[in-house]
């Protein structure tokens, strides 16, 4: 409820009216909507978001099985000191609700906290098409979960990943009257700073496109995957409910009720799942608030 009230609180103050300012759409020289997330970079760009999602997945057979249903919101501000360069820093609260056979109960914790970047490599003269080199580290911000006795969660179970998270990846954007279409792909690689469950490497990609028929309403639909190594329960003993390849069909629709206000919903659907061990993943809907404040 916390969590709520503050998303409230911050979408209040968004729709609060204030002096008049070029818009977001025109000072990125693109009509095309982005949420939460998805900025790009313009001199001075300020932008602020929240950002949920809710999702489930589970572990384990029989009387082993462990089901976590997962609610997040992100907050996260980004600011853009030149052009071609976008920092943001994106703090995320989650409440984790988990269900077996021998207990059941809920917890709101702090997940890991992300710094990410994102660098213009390149761009056509009319910025209709540019590629940006995206990087970031997440901390080791999450407490580690246990169940009811004491052991501690599989590591695709838990809130964080227990390491310091160094990534890079390429994204990839094109822009052909109503169309963008889009692409990217980045590696995720933890190194364990204390001990307990942790995940092993992961390498993700993308593919969308985005259609935007008028100014203010825009539908994108794609694919996303991730193939992760298998993780650890402690050093030297693999986790066997982690690791494998999972691929998701995307769907989205983004508003934009003012010009500098984007609202969006989507949801990632499971198509192909080859994880090992006995894990499996859900249905993940989500919906964020974006705001320019230049």
């Amino acid at each position: 409820m916390r969590w709520f009230c503050l998303a409230l609180l911050l979408v209040s103050w968004f729709l609060v009216p204030r002096p008049a300012q070029a818009c977001a759409v025109c000072s990125q020289s693109s009509p095309t909507l982005t949420g939460a997330g998805g900025e790009k970079a313009y001199d001075g760009r300020l932008r602020a978001s929240v950002d949920g999602r809710a999702g489930s997945a589970r572990t384990g057979s029989g009387a082993g099985l462990v089901q976590l249903d997962d609610r997040r919101l992100e907050l996260a501000l980004a600011y853009a000191p030149t052009p071609d360069f976008l920092a943001a820093v994106v703090v995320p609260g989650l409440y984790r609700s988990m269900r077996s056979q021998k207990a059941s109960g809920g917890e709101a914790v702090l997940g890991d906290v992300d710094a990410r970047t994102s660098y213009r490599l390149w761009s056509s003269d009319d910025r209709q098409r540019q590629l940006h080199l995206v990087s970031g580290l997440k901390f080791p911000t999450a407490p580690i979960q246990s169940d009811r006795e004491g052991r501690p969660l599989s590591a695709e179970l838990q809130p964080g990943c227990g390491s310091l998270v160094p990534y890079v990846g390429v994204d990839y954007t094109s822009t052909i009257r109503m169309w963008t279409l889009s692409s990217g792909g980045a590696v995720f690689v933890p190194v364990p700073v204390r001990e307990g469950p942790h995940p092993g490497y992961s390498a993700r990609a993308r593919a969308a496109a985005q259609v935007q028929p008028i100014r203010y309403l825009a539908a994108r639909a794609g694919v996303s995957a991730r193939f992760d190594a298998t993780g650890e329960l402690a050093p030297g003993q693999n986790d066997p409910n982690s690791g494998g390849l999972v691929g998701y069909a995307t769907a989205g629709l983004l508003v934009s009720p003012t010009s500098d206000l984007v609202v969006s919903l989507e949801a990632f659907f499971p198509v192909l799942q080859s994880l090992r061990g006995d894990h499996r993943e859900l249905t993940i809907f989500g919906a964020g608030v974006a705001y320019d404040f230049r």
